[in-house]
């Protein structure tokens, strides 16, 4: 025997395998096929994932570049668009101060106008309201109330113990009704002192509706008898008969009350000669 038969360890005798061991091992060789087999398939499964993953990303990159490149070209745009825009912003600008300077001239001219119109139409109106007032005060002057007296007559002779009696009419020439409210007179001679004029002397009247061609008429005497005195001075001119006759009335036209005063001198009884001393109307 050589030296490696003889060695228990370097060599061994072939032994037998059982039919049992055998399928054992044909079943251990078949699943390590079939694994190697599944792990070729799951590496070829994630290759085809991995270039999938990998085209994909290969396009997002293209799409980003591609993205990136437009973003530049619509920057260069904008730029652009913004320098022109600016040009045009500063040619209107121009343009705005042009017409904000004609505005101006435009607005003084207006103004100046409207100025002028105003001032025209002022001195319209102010013309209108002034003939308006013309014409108004020209028609209350034509047809307003207001009271007269004439036909006044001496009507009893100078007689010792006789009264002193006037009669007179009372007229209205204007268009619109006088309301004669109430009415008063006296007849006295120049010796008088007015303070013998007044209550006793003065007597109530008529009173009524006076126009055109509604008049009244009324009476006035002294009431103190003339005495022998009173004649002598009255023919010798050295005192003269007065007259004198207030009345208060409500103008229908304005609705004004007014009061009417006259007062006369009588030089001339018997030829009924008189001179008018005062003749007036005042509002009340």
């Amino acid at each position: 025997m050589n030296d490696a038969t003889e060695d228990p360890i370097l060599y061994q005798e072939p032994q037998l395998i059982s039919t049992t061991q055998r399928r054992g091992l044909l079943q251990i060789l078949t699943d390590s096929a079939h694994m190697a087999n599944l792990i070729a398939g799951c590496g070829f499964i994630i290759n085809i994932i991995l270039a999938f993953f990998t085209y994909m990303l290969y396009n997002k990159t293209v799409e980003a570049n591609a993205m990136s490149n437009k973003a530049i070209n619509q920057s260069v745009d904008a730029n652009t668009i913004a320098r022109e825009a600016n040009n045009e912003s500063k040619r209107a600008n121009g343009i705005n101060k042009t017409l904000l300077k004609f505005t101006r001239e435009s607005n003084i001219s207006s103004d100046s106008l409207n100025r002028e119109s105003m001032n025209l139409s002022k001195q319209s109106v102010s013309a209108q309201l002034k003939a308006m007032s013309q014409d108004k005060e020209q028609f209350l002057t034509l047809n307003r109330a207001f009271l007269s007296i004439d036909q006044i007559r001496v009507i009893d002779s100078l007689k010792i113990g006789k009264n002193i009696q006037i009669s007179y009419r009372i007229t209205n020439p204007g268009t619109y009704t006088a309301e004669l409210i109430k009415s008063s007179n006296v007849v006295y001679i120049s010796n008088e002192r007015k303070t013998e004029l007044e209550n006793p002397f003065f007597t109530s009247n008529v009173s009524g509706f006076v126009t055109k061609e509604i008049w009244m008429t009324g009476m006035a005497k002294r009431l103190t008898p003339l005495t022998a005195f009173d004649i002598e001075v009255i023919n010798n001119k050295e005192n003269q008969i007065f007259f004198h006759f207030d009345g208060i009335y409500l103008d229908q036209l304005t609705g004004i009350k007014k009061k009417y005063s006259l007062t006369i001198r009588i030089d001339d009884p018997i030829n009924q000669q008189y001179i008018i001393l005062e003749s007036k109307t005042n509002s009340i």
